[in-house]
This record gives C-alpha cells, structure tokens and sequence, in this order.
C-alpha cells in the first residue's frame, strides 16, 4: 500500500476528514486517512531520500511502491515525463484516500483523452466497461455480472479512480466530492511547498518533507488531552536535564505536568514490580505514593546499552534486564524523599551508601539487581550500575538550561541497530510477542546501521499535541535521480 512510501514516519489510523487541498483535490468521506502531495514534479528530494534509504530498507524503494498510485494506470510518479505520458499533469497534485481495503487517487488530468483511453484499457481487462453520469460528473466502470469491481470519475479536469469490491460506493463519494468547492486544508502554503507529502485526518495531520539524506516530520494531534503512552506534560522551560548532551543508545529529557507525575510514578512501580520478583506491591505502591509531592516533573531517562545473549530474551524480567537503562527525577526536598526511601529495606533491599539502595531482581542465582537512591536533588532508578554511573556523572557535568519542548528525544541510530540485531531466533522460537522486533532488525537494522541521527521532541497544551521528527542519513555517493534537484 502506499503506507509504505512513508513507513517510518507514521502510521495514521484516525477517521479521514473531506478537507481538499490547495490543488483543488479531494479526500474522500470515510477514508482511514488521506494521503497528499501538493505537487508531484517538485518531489526530488523526497524521491531521493527513498532511494538512499532504500539501498538498506526494501520497503522505502520507489520501485516497491510506484506501482501503488494509481489503481489503473502505470506510470512512475517520480519522473514528470512518465506522468504526463499517462495525460496526468505533473505540475498539480495527487491525493489517495486510503480504506482499510481500497484506496481512491484522485489527480488533475492534462489531456483527458490520453488518460481515458489508458485508463479504458485497463478497465477492459478487468471486466465489461460501461459509461454513466453523476450529475456533471462522467463515470466508467468495469462490471462483473454486473457488479462493479474497478472505474474511475471525471468531472472536468479533475478525476478519481479505484478498484476493489467497494468500487460503486466509492465512486459516489468521489463524484460528491470532486462536486463541492475544495476545502482549505490544515496546513500554510502547501502549493508552494516542495518535496512534501502531508497525512491528514480530522484530528491529525503530518507533513513529511525530503530534504535529500534528511527526512523531517511535523505534525500535530488533537485528541484532548493526552494519550495512553505520554503523560500529561508542561511547556518548555528551564530543567536541570537541559543541558545534558545526548549520549547512549538514547536520552529522553521531559517537564511532566502535576497531573502526569501520578501516572509515571505508576509506570516506574509497575517497572520495579516486572524486575523485582520478591517486591511486595504494597510497599512499593505506599513508596511511589510519598515521593509524588517531591517530584518537580523534571524527569530524564538515559538508555546506555543493550546486552541480550542469544536465547536469553524468554522472560519478560530478562528483557527489562536486557536494556540497561536509568531514570532521574528532580525532588523538591531531598530529605522527605530520603525518608522515604528508607521504606526499600522492607523489600529486601540492600543499604550500600548513604541513600544508595540495591535490590535482587529475582531469586534465582543469575538474577541481577534494581538500583534506587537519591544524588543530591535527583531520584534515581536503575537496573544496571554502570548505566547509572554514566548518568549520574552526565548530570553533574551539565548545566541546568532550557527544554525548548515539552519533551525531546535523541537515539543513536547505530546503537539501536546493535540492539536489534540482538534479537534471535532463539528468542523468536521462544516468544512469539518478538516477531515484530526481529522484522525491525531485518528491514530497519542496515538502514539504522547507516543513520547518523535520529531525534524528535513533542509539546502538548493538555488538547493538542504538536511533534516533530528528523531522521538524517549518514553521507553517501548521490543516485543518479539527484541531478536537478537542487533548488
């Protein structure tokens, strides 16, 4: 499908919106999402981006998803000249609505009777073509026992086709939609922009933009309130984590809201819980409760390395264990959050420093330890000591500055192609829950391989999320596409 020409920037899922673009091309009523380029000729850099990420992930080439634009002509979007040659013009836009089973792609048309004779031509392949009319709209069909199964509408210049089992419904609505005046989409200057593809839907939108080896994306959700996966969070401000280079396999810096400290206490019990074998929940539920009125919210989480034996990721312990990692947190008053984490000597835990705990994760011999204490005004939680050493000492390093965002991010892509490729099949056999990290390695892992950065930050208001993410190729020979595409 065409997900798969920007697979690794989202994966939209929300109910599609009937907003058109500025090039006067709809999306359709119904549709999962809409999928938008304001100008197909001026997609070099784009186009270029895939192909060199492409040389390490099959499913970002131009050729596995050329074929997917149209659902009855064949032409490759990526060159004007084989556009035009189907009477499509090259210098307007493209819009494909996507269905959980069927895709509309509506275009301009430059010479009508080149695009309807090819167009025709397939259709006769498909079945017994017929001709009606909708209204000022021209509809062609290809029927079997007279169910329609493939067509396409025109009205005007302008024309929407598609195929599948759904074909008469969807053409209603296309003909519906290429009748009422374009709507003004959710984002500025779109027919001047270059090299950008937009996903739209009615409470999220995404522009994706192509700048040669960098991909960026920007996008915005407006779901009220926060999702499941990130808490409530506060604007940009100043953090004792801001100043802190990213370092590791990845750095996470966040100013979590009052309201999100309850939830991320929950998830880090929950987390000592899933290590902690012999923990009793009470205790650590009565732990988290007293350290809610001392965290600030500024919060930071430092993944420094991932150790994964082959054979060893069978248990959901053995996997926390696997990626060593440590969270802080700034307190407001050391002394009560000092207090308080005395309470660790009833899970078993082990006193090894002034407010420095260790626990036994498990109880059998390999089992390694869980680590939580305070340094200075940073609470801290840990499953590996080296991980917290590092982090520690970044901290101290650092001076407090600014977050610009909410929350910022940082990887290393390498790193995380190391991580990946740390999956087996052993593992797999043993967990089938693995399989989607195994697919990741296999396709992601040589395009990681070759990334020097990957890193995002997110803001939220408490009703709409605003994001973005960059992902930059490390330097390479330039495919033969880019002659030309420099602006």
């Amino acid at each position: 499908m065409i997900a798969q020409l920007l697979a690794l920037a989202v994966a939209a899922a929300a109910p599609a919106s009937p907003g058109g673009g500025p090039s006067a091309l709809p999306a359709l009523d119904g549709a999962d999402a809409a999928l938008l380029v304001a100008r197909m000729d001026r997609m070099g850099r784009m186009v270029s981006f895939l192909e060199r990420a492409g040389r390490h992930s099959v499913i970002l080439r131009p050729t596995s998803w050329v074929s997917e634009v149209h659902p009855l002509l064949s032409f490759d979007p990526t060159r004007p000249d084989s556009i035009a040659s189907v009477g499509i013009d090259p210098t307007a836009g493209i819009t494909i609505s996507l269905f959980p089973d069927q895709r509309v792609t509506c275009v301009a048309v430059s010479d009508p009777a080149r695009y309807e004779q090819q167009a025709q031509a397939r259709l006769g392949q498909l079945g017994a073509v017929g001709r009606a009319k909708d209204g000022a709209a021209s509809v062609v069909v290809a029927a079997v026992k007279s169910r329609a199964v493939a067509g396409y509408v025109m009205r005007g210049k302008l024309s929407c086709a598609t195929e599948g089992p759904r074909t008469e419904d969807l053409l209603r609505r296309a003909a519906r939609a290429l009748a009422r005046p374009p709507r003004r989409g959710p984002w500025a200057s779109a027919a001047s922009a270059e090299d950008t593809a937009y996903f739209v839907a009615p409470r999220f939108n995404l522009q994706v933009t192509g700048k040669l080896d960098v991909l960026e994306a920007r996008g915005t959700n407006s779901l009220g309130g926060t999702t499941g996966v990130v808490p409530a969070l506060r604007p940009g401000g100043p953090s004792p984590y801001g100043g802190v280079a990213p370092s590791g396999l990845l750095l996470l810096r966040a100013r979590v809201a009052p309201d999100g400290v309850r939830r991320l206490l929950g998830r880090m019990g929950a987390e000592l819980l899933s290590a902690c074998e012999v923990c009793n929940p009470d205790i650590v539920g009565g732990l988290m409760g007293s350290m809610r009125e001392q965290l600030t919210g500024e919060v930071m989480l430092r993944v420094d390395r991932v150790k994964a034996p082959p054979g060893s990721l069978r248990t959901r312990t053995a996997r926390y264990s696997a990626v060593k990692h440590a969270y802080l947190a700034e307190v407001s008053r050391p002394e009560v959050a000092s207090a308080a984490l005395e309470s660790l000597i009833k899970l078993g835990a082990v006193r090894t420093a002034q407010d420095t705990y260790a626990i036994k994760a498990g109880t059998e011999s390999g089992a390694g330890n869980v680590f939580a204490g305070l340094s200075g005004t940073h609470l801290y939680f840990a499953n590996d000591e080296e991980a917290l050493k590092a982090a520690l000492s970044m901290v101290a390093q650092a001076k407090p500055a600014p977050l610009e965002h909410s929350m910022d991010i940082f990887a290393d892509p390498r790193l995380v192609s190391r991580a990946l490729g740390q999956v087996s099949l052993l593992d797999l056999m043993s967990s089938r829950d693995l399989a989607p990290l195994v697919a990741a390695g296999t396709e992601l892992g040589p395009l990681l391989a070759n990334t020097d950065q990957l890193s995002g930050w997110y803001d939220s208001d408490g009703a709409t999320q605003r994001f973005a993410f960059t992902w930059k190729l490390s330097p390479g020979p330039a495919p033969a596409s880019d002659a030309g595409t420099a602006r």
